[in-house]
């Protein structure tokens, strides 16, 4: 499937927006007494972290325009008939903003990241938000946190914690380097101001779709899993249950997955054996190899292709080969007429490529990123 193009996604963007407040708000006429919710007041006041990146705020002119939270707030602030109000604050100014009663609703947080977590009410997690520990081309890849070199500089973004990761801070085995954003962070990389660094998934997804990792190795290390939530403060005017209602809504009936699906893909991992020799691999070696194109990698080694028939395959197709599946099934029957090639195995789904991998250290696969354990390397993301 041929991804869609900005200007077309923006198009997209605003119709379907309007279609799931619109949903959202019949379904909260049920949900929510209108009485109640008439009686807040006629704004909806909103935190918008002034360092936050796509695909969660797109800025344009230095305003934030688009994106998962601004479209989240715009649901609800729709389906509660209030007017929204987005608050632009650095990102550990916020609670401080909620403590003095200057915000109603905060989103694209969680627990750990909060300094007064009793400030709040806290709805359920909403979306996972991976976390990918990257290095430099330079840098010696590792599979897993624990494999980095004692006294590493890893960058890192301010006040995030990093759960696989702390420990090794707070005794000094390896440096945290804090910056405010995480478009610095991947700048220092690049610059090799620190040669590894940890960003999340989608951010990285999305300056990946854009072409804009010169410099940053293939390989990816997952060391940590954070949470999206909705946050309201207690001392807020709104209707704390309207808010809550509203929240919940959103995710039941699936349109915060149709936002979110809007501004990223699913997250998908090119994944070998942990035994494997091969370390890291470009999109385009990759590419070479599902089509035919090559037979073996530069140092000699001749991988055994898995491709899973699950719901994975279109995005591997769009995002790593930039085929359709009907330009792939025709360039692999030109080249087995004659018997001189075979196509990667195809497997029932990605649970069986796991398996598949974890038995045989020469075959290469892509499985969802939530199915990568100990025993798998990811070896390149999209």
């Amino acid at each position: 499937m041929k991804p869609m193009t900005r200007l077309t996604q923006k198009s997209s963007i605003v119709a379907a927006g309007k279609r799931a407040a619109r949903w959202l708000g019949v379904a909260l006429a049920f949900a929510a007494p209108l009485e109640a919710v008439a009686a807040d007041p006629a704004r909806l006041r909103v935190a918008i972290a002034a360092n936050a990146q796509p695909p969660f705020v797109v800025w344009a002119d230095a305003q934030a325009s688009r994106g998962i939270d601004l479209e989240v707030y715009r649901a609800i602030a729709e389906a509660l008939r209030l007017k929204l109000d987005p608050q632009l604050l650095p990102r550990p100014r916020i609670d401080a903003a909620a403590a003095a009663g200057e915000l109603d609703l905060i989103c694209h947080t969680s627990p750990n990241q909060s300094r007064d977590v009793a400030l709040y009410r806290w709805s359920a997690s909403l979306l996972d938000l991976p976390d990918l520990l990257v290095g430099h081309t330079s840098a010696s890849p590792v599979d897993q946190a624990e494999q980095l070199a004692r006294g590493s500089v890893v960058g890192t973004l301010l006040g995030s914690p990093y759960a696989r990761l702390d420990a090794r801070f707070a005794d000094g085995s390896l440096q945290r380097d804090d910056v405010i954003s995480e478009d610095r962070l991947l700048k220092k990389i690049q610059l090799l101001r620190h040669p590894y660094g940890v960003l999340n998934q989608q951010s990285l997804s999305w300056v990946a779709e854009n072409g804009e990792l010169s410099g940053i190795a293939p390989w990816r290390a997952l060391v940590g899993l954070n949470n999206y939530h909705c946050a309201w403060p207690k001392n807020s005017p709104v209707n704390g249950q309207a808010l809550m209602d509203a929240v919940e809504t959103l995710r039941a009936s699936g349109g915060l997955s149709q936002i979110v699906a809007r501004y990223s893909r699913p997250a998908l991992a090119v994944v070998v054996s942990s035994r494997s020799a091969i370390q890291g691999i470009e999109r385009d070696t990759l590419a070479d190899l599902f089509m035919g194109r090559r037979q073996a990698l530069a140092g000699g080694a001749a991988p055994n292709l898995l491709m899973s028939a699950g719901p994975e395959r279109d995005h591997f197709f769009s995002a790593v080969l930039r085929k359709a599946p009907a330009e792939y099934r025709t360039a692999w029957s030109a080249q087995q007429f004659g018997g001189r090639l075979r196509p990667p195995l195809e497997l029932r789904d990605a649970e069986s490529v796991r398996g598949h991998l974890q038995r045989h250290p020469e075959a290469l696969g892509f499985v969802p990123l939530a199915l990568v354990d100990a025993s798998l390397r990811i070896i390149y993301m999209p």
